[in-house]
């Protein structure tokens, strides 16, 4: 049996090529998405039983522009000392820190976390201990555990690490610990170094905090407790607190919190890369099928010489797995090169990029798909052949007969199904690629070209003095601004899309705060701005004037138009009055003047109400700098570090960035979706054409002697054309409006990826629709001019 399978691929070199690379393709780009799916969706978390952990956040519902917010210190305190459904509980706040007392200061990603975190997680440094009771507390003891990446980089994988110091922003620190490879901290900011760190510090939480949403939570519940459970505790818990506001627990899987907004477009992804596979084995069987015509009469004789049904079907499909092998194999080399390709596109704020790879989890999807493929394009020429009539396949000529009514449609169908799961995805593909048009042409309020940032964070008791802080930012700036060819530099707390958020409600003077107003306060997010700022990053002054660093204006603001309007809906809002304090007595701020609308977050999102305040109300928080200038980013970025060295030269430059390169890092899930997506509708489209073009060779073979024959009776080769591209391109037509319709309402359920365009989007649709069919038609053609020039008196000698 096998070397007649054998036989059977060496036979007709040229098929058996054909099929093992359109399998290649369809088994390959679904084995890489798959290593991408499976890193980031499937594995288990590097956790103790990780199916026991839980998230948790906080909403407040009496602030209805708030969004999900993370933990407040009494609030992990409260759950703490009264949760009961919960084994442990910890929280983690990440930061940076500053690698001082080196030749080079080095900005390092760190985290303050609990104690209680390492049991929580059921992860225990490699080297050294974790955090005792005892250096949990508030200005506790100084030390640190490391990463495994910062431990081999900065101390030379060295085992008797524990008990060295290190200076982190001028103090000591003592190392008690270093984490195993791999360990990330299980939490999501959307940010390259959301769940990477250097080094591990205590919470240093002070219990008295109850504004500052900055602790991220994690739980493990006990054994036999649900997630509902757990909330409607936590839940209860938070009604003990005596205050105006409602407050509820978020709370949700951890593998859920950690993948939730990667889920959907990595899901349409997974789905698209399917539907290609779906396009190669229709594509297959319509070439089984055509190629079974060739054989009937060698099938006719097995089953003359008595060959069972099922060993006819037996033997079919054991060539089929033999393509599918091949192309399986194939495909695992395809798969390990395109993923290459996909690992250098992935966006930087991925979750758990590191276990992306082809494993030993891939390598059995991959044996799954190839035996599932091998069922799926082997079954209908199979079930097709194995039934036909011996006497009636012995008596025909083998390339003048023509196709069984049921043969032909049956091929036709696989056509335009074909064409549909193509048009589907090309549909998609349009949709997406105009969405993402959308995005990084929409107005984002401010500029980007010739303009760079730079980070530069003041850490160390020399600057825990908010005066000596400011002073040391107002030198550093105006030695920015005096390099060559930087026409203006400025500050802000927070730059555009950085992903961090400081709301706060706006309270206006004579206005009571009672409950029933507390839902209806406008949340604006604060910025602490120089007045260089403004004219550095190109946002545009709308009314009034930007105030300055004069004594006199220190009590002055900038609002965003959508502030003014939301707040002072029927006044000039230069001049008014209002506050960010809650306090009983607190100091008015002034408007200055109107600024543009910035986008902060996402493009996409609507941009929020701000408040740019002057840079001296900054009290702790580090500044970035912004310059305007037209000079090469390299030469510039040595010249930001010397100017700020001669300031402080203990004091590093981080994450020198133009800011393109910050939109271009803020889309990067979107342009990876429609990087990927618009790939997979090209290799479907490639697939549809040369199964259609495949299918009508191999049609117009079969039909010579009919063909010859009208050619004979006086039809003019044009005639013959229109006839074969007429029925040839019906099922193209059929697919065509399926797959639209297909379409419509996937995209439907999927709108929410789309930005500014219509799930139904007229264009797109008849771009999608012109395109198909023109590639159709240009797959028709060929085998068309063929049968045009078929010679009639060649068919006549072989009657």
């Amino acid at each position: 049996m096998l070397k007649s399978v054998l036989r059977s691929l060496t036979r007709n070199p040229g098929f058996t090529a054909t099929a093992v690379l359109t399998l290649a393709l369809g088994i390959g780009a679904n084995t890489a998405m798959f290593s991408v799916i499976d890193g980031v969706l499937l594995k288990p978390l590097a956790y103790r039983e990780p199916d026991r952990l839980i998230s948790l956040h906080l909403r407040i519902t009496t602030l209805k522009n708030l969004g999900i917010l993370p933990l407040p210190p009494f609030v992990y305190n409260l759950w703490r000392e009264h949760a009961v459904s919960l084994e442990n509980i910890a929280v983690v706040r990440p930061g940076s820190e500053t690698l001082t007392g080196a030749n080079q200061p080095e900005r390092l990603a760190s985290a303050r976390v609990s104690a209680s975190l390492f049991p929580t997680l059921g992860v225990w440094p490699a080297l050294g201990r974790a955090f005792a009771a005892n250096e949990d507390v508030y200005q506790g003891p100084q030390v640190a555990i490391l990463s495994n990446g910062f431990w081999r980089r900065r101390f030379g994988a060295d085992p008797g690490v524990a008990g060295r110091q290190f200076q982190l922003n001028g103090t000591a620190y003592r190392v008690i610990g270093v984490m195993p490879p791999g360990f990330e901290l299980p939490i999501d900011l959307q940010s390259e170094h959301a769940a990477h760190f250097d080094v591990l510090l205590p919470a240093d939480i002070a219990p008295e905090q109850r504004m500052n949403h900055g602790y991220w939570g994690v739980a493990r519940l006990k054994p036999g407790v649900t997630v509902d459970q757990a909330r409607a505790e936590l839940d209860a818990n938070l009604a003990s607190i005596k205050d105006n506001l409602v407050r509820k627990a978020i709370v949700a899987r951890l593998r859920t919190n950690l993948t939730e907004r990667v889920q959907r477009g990595l899901g349409l992804l997974m789905a698209a890369v399917g539907l290609v596979l779906l396009i190669a084995c229709a594509n297959l069987a319509n070439l089984l099928l055509s190629r079974g015509l060739t054989r009937r009469k060698e099938i006719a004789v097995r089953a003359a010489l008595g060959a069972s049904r099922w060993q006819i079907v037996r033997q079919l499909f054991l060539e089929s797995f033999g393509f599918s092998v091949f192309g399986g194999a194939l495909g695992v080399i395809f798969a390990d090169w395109a993923l290459g390709g996909i690992l250098t596109q992935l966006p930087v704020d991925l979750p758990h990029r590191a276990a992306i790879s082809v494993d030993v989890r891939t390598l059995v999807f991959c044996a799954a798909v190839t035996f599932f493929c091998a069922l799926l394009f082997s079954a209908l020429p199979a079930m097709r052949f194995s039934k036909a009539d011996p006497q009636e396949a012995l008596g025909q000529s083998q390339r003048g007969a023509t196709d069984t009514r049921g043969s032909g449609a049956l091929r036709q169908w696989l056509i335009a199904s074909q064409v549909a799961l193509c048009t589907m995805l090309l549909i998609g593909a349009g949709l997406l690629v105009r969405s993402f048009a959308n995005i990084i042409t929409v107005d984002r309020g401010f500029d980007t070209e010739n303009v760079l940032t730079a980070d530069v964070p003041l850490a160390g008791a020399r600057y825990e003095q908010p005066e000596r802080r400011m002073a040391t930012y107002q030198a550093i700036e105006q030695g920015l601004a005096r390099i060559p060819g930087v026409s203006v530099a400025g500050a802000v707390s927070w730059l555009p899309l950085s992903g961090d958020e400081y709301l706060n409600p706006i309270f206006l003077p004579g206005v009571a705060l009672t409950p029933e107003r507390i839902p209806d306060l406008p949340m604006a997010q604060i910025r602490f701005a120089t007045p260089g700022y403004f004219r550095a990053a190109g946002i545009l002054l709308r009314s009034g004037r930007i105030y300055s660093e004069t004594a006199g204006d220190e009590w002055t603001a900038l609002v965003s138009a959508s502030a003014a309007l939301r707040v002072w809906p029927n006044r000039n809002p230069v001049g008014q009055e209002f506050t960010i304090d809650e306090s009983p007595h607190p100091r008015m701020l002034r408007v200055a003047g109107v600024v543009a609308d910035v986008k902060q977050t996402e493009l996409q999102n609507v941009s929020p109400l701000m408040v740019y305040l002057p840079a001296a109300h900054n009290h702790g928080l580090d500044l970035s700098f912004v310059l305007r200038t037209k000079l090469p980013a390299g030469s510039v970025a040595r010249s930001i570090r010397r100017a700020v060295s001669q300031i402080d030269a203990n004091v590093p430059v981080t994450a020198i960035r133009s800011m393109t390169e910050i939109v271009k890092t803020s889309t990067a899930q979107r342009r990876f979706q429609t990087l990927l997506l618009t790939a997979f509708a090209g290799i479907a489209m490639l697939l549809a054409a040369l199964g259609i073009y495949g299918t009508l060779s191999y049609s117009v073979n079969r039909r010579y002697r009919e063909i010859g024959i009208r050619l004979a009776l006086g039809a003019q080769g044009r005639d013959v054309g229109a006839l074969v591209l007429r029925q040839a391109l019906t099922p193209v037509m059929l697919g065509l409006a399926a797959g639209s319709a297909g379409a419509f309402f996937l995209m439907k359920t999927l709108s929410a990826l789309l930005f500014g365009v219509r799930s139904g989007d007229a264009a797109t649709y008849s771009a999608t629709v012109a395109l198909v069919f023109l590639v159709a038609l240009v797959s028709c053609w060929l085998p068309t001019q063929r049968a045009m020039r078929f010679d009639p008196m060649e068919t006549i000698r072989c009657e």
